[in-house]
């Protein structure tokens, strides 16, 4: 379907009505209209497969027209810090370990970058809206006041190299290694955004410890930044940049296109509560 809206359950609100295309990220942070998006599935070996291309940026129909102009208001914000990350991410990365992204001078506004990231990831995974009421509540009213993550779920960020972007609604992954004492580091998350130059986990800590030292959570080895404190903070609030991401950030791209152990990546997931869109951004 390539219409304007469709008829479903908003994501936020939980209204049964007329949902509207939702861009995730925001069209502000160059999730443009020539960018052609792919649908995605798994094939029998584990590969994705991608349907045929459709222009308009990565969309979905996620949120009804209300929650999507609501959380519009909050896209310039998230435009803001792409642009301030942008040109500290390097044109190629082989691994996590090569670079990290070094905050510069500027000012952000946490709060409301918070919101923009969390209503489109509200619109891939509508499960988000029954489990995290609060929070639905907050994405679903402008004035609300700012209502603390969960500590069972964290928001996570890093800097995004790749150059094709993905989002997902909930999913589990993990490099599955054999041998010796290597470990099999994954990641367990409610919703994903990659799209350069950020990426974002929300994502759930905790890991199999059965057997012991053999799973680890990938993004705490290559250390993202947890700013789930980002969505109890005022949306009006503007704070440096440097002051909120001191210690920098890891420059990645998609867990299965690493360049050595891409082909070891496994995926775990359910198709109702995990869609999958990529986009090259090669150009």
């Amino acid at each position: 379907m390539t219409g304007q809206s469709a008829h479903g359950i908003c994501g936020v609100c939980g209204v049964d009505g007329v949902r509207t295309k939702t861009h995730i990220p925001p069209r502000a942070a160059g999730n443009r209209s020539d960018l052609a998006m792919r649908r995605g599935w798994l094939t029998s070996d584990n590969h994705l497969s991608f349907g045929r291309p459709l222009s308009g940026g990565i969309w979905l129909f996620g949120l009804c027209a209300s929650c999507n102009h609501i959380a519009g208001r909050f896209d310039a914000a998230y435009r803001d810090l792409a642009e301030l990350v942008r040109p500290g991410v390097p044109a190629k990365v082989l691994t996590t370990a090569d670079y990290r992204w070094r905050a510069t001078s500027g000012n952000i506004q946490p709060g409301a970058i918070a919101r923009s990231v969390l209503a489109g990831m509200f619109a891939l995974n509508p499960s988000l809206r029954e489990r995290f009421v609060n929070i639905a509540t907050m994405l679903a009213d402008q004035d609300s006041e700012p209502a603390p993550l969960p500590d069972d779920v964290r928001l996570r960020l890093a800097a995004f190299g790749g150059f094709r972007a993905r989002v997902t609604g909930s999913f589990d992954g993990w490099y599955l290694r054999v041998g010796g004492n290597q470990r099999s580091d994954g990641v367990n998350t409610a919703a994903s955004v990659s799209f350069r130059p950020l990426a974002w986990y929300l994502a759930y800590p905790d890991v199999p410890d059965e057997p012991p030292n053999v799973f680890a959570p990938l993004i705490d080895i290559e250390r993202w930044a947890d700013v789930s404190h980002w969505v109890a903070a005022d949306p009006e609030g503007v704070v440096p940049l440097g002051a909120e991401l001191e210690s920098g950030l890891p420059v990645v791209d998609l867990p299965d296109r690493h360049p050595h152990d891409g082909w070891r990546w496994t995926w775990l997931l359910n198709d109702t509560i995990c869609p999958i869109i990529d986009a090259d951004l090669a150009d």
